[in-house]
């Protein structure tokens, strides 16, 4: 096996070999030149970042200055979104999902090395892969160490030094870091990154009646419930059937929610609608309060939405 082939592998590798030098200068240069182009000029920082990394999404976004030893072991889904000063050691697979957001500063480290003096002294090293989940979101600072796995919908506290890896859904912070609460115990889960886009997305959809911002919304086989007024809807086509077809959905309104409990993936949110003054829908008033149950699937959309009518004169 190359040097190269070990350092893929996760085996112990030597880094002085010539292969490796030759392409960490490459990738050094490629971010000099990164963090020197003008902000301005995004096809050519778009273009040189897709020569740099891996794997490039669309919509994603890296701050310059940012630092990486290879680049080609990066991976960034779509809507990424890299702060400036990150530093990714990419000995081994770097793998960023989509919407995952990284603070200034936020340094990856693939990279290893023996614990045995001896070894160590003899200049051989090993790199363990990093994967960061959809939605995830890791505060200013933060270090996350070799073989770590971060869960989707995770959020990290600025600073902290991740040695294991975290569970979905999981806020945790420190030093080493340690899980706070599930997202939404013992605090406003109102701030609970993937039910906050869900419900952001809903209040689009609902203001534009588009079948693709409702479709987003729903699994293939989603099922919605409305009480007291309507029999369910089985299937996103059903739904967005069912949607358009609403008097009044598109009308003007304002909505206000709060995520008031969470059990996993269940949501419990206490909402109020709004109408302007005789802008309300036909037979029912022009604000009235809504008890929603809404289960997401781990990719963010709902399989289940139950809603609970309780009016208001």
């Amino acid at each position: 096996m190359t040097e190269q082939e070990k350092m893929l592998a996760g085996d112990l590798y030597d880094a002085s070999d010539p292969v490796l030098v030759a392409a960490r200068l490459r990738a050094r240069r490629l971010t000099r030149q990164f963090s020197a182009l003008d902000p301005g000029d995004l096809d050519a920082r778009d273009a040189l970042l897709r020569g740099l990394l891996g794997r490039v999404g669309e919509r994603a976004w890296v701050e310059a200055p940012f630092h990486c030893d290879y680049g080609a072991q990066i991976e960034l889904g779509d809507r990424v979104f890299v702060n400036m000063d990150c530093i990714f050691l990419d000995a081994a697979r770097i793998t960023l999902a989509d919407d995952v957001f990284l603070g200034p500063g936020v340094q990856l480290l693939t990279s290893d090395h023996p614990r045995d003096a001896a070894l160590r002294a003899g200049g051989l090293e090993s790199a363990n892969p990093i994967s960061i989940g959809a939605r995830a979101w890791l505060g200013g600072g933060v270090i996350v160490l070799p073989g770590v796995e971060i869960g989707h919908d995770s959020i990290i506290g600025a600073g902290s030094v991740v040695t294991r890896s975290v569970e979905p859904g999981i806020r945790a912070a420190g030093n080493p870091c340690r899980p706070i609460s599930v997202s939404g115990e013992g605090e406003r889960v109102s701030e609970t990154t993937a039910i906050v886009r869900w419900l952001e997305a809903y209040r689009v959809a609902w203001a534009t009646d588009s079948p693709d911002d409702i479709a987003a919304l729903f699994t293939p086989d989603a099922r919605y419930f409305t009480r007291p007024y309507r029999a369910p809807h089985t299937g996103v086509d059903d739904i967005v059937t069912w949607w358009i077809g609403e008097e009044g959905s598109s009308m003007p309104w304002t909505f206000e929610y709060e995520v008031v409990a969470r059990n996993g993936n269940l949501f419990v949110v206490k909402g109020t609608s709004t109408y302007p003054e005789g802008q309300g829908m036909p037979g029912r008033p022009e604000v009235y309060h809504n008890m929603w149950l809404i289960t997401l699937a781990e990719d963010g959309r709902a399989s289940e939405f139950i809603e609970h009518w309780m009016l208001e004169e």
